[in-house]
């Protein structure tokens, strides 16, 4: 019985982690993404400014 609690509690536990990951792991992608774009457009504003 308590064996089958603490499996219960595992799984439980186990699903909001890889929840966390996956959120936070969305989350990082998304802030790659983002900085690449602002790289991107202060690389093109750079180029506009020498030309």
């Amino acid at each position: 019985m308590c064996l089958i609690g603490m499996l219960g509690m595992g799984r439980s536990w186990l699903e909001k982690l890889s929840m966390v990951m996956m959120v936070t792991h969305i989350l990082s992608c998304f802030g790659i993404v983002m900085l690449f774009y602002l790289v991107i457009r202060a690389l093109i504003a750079y180029w506009k400014l020498i030309l």
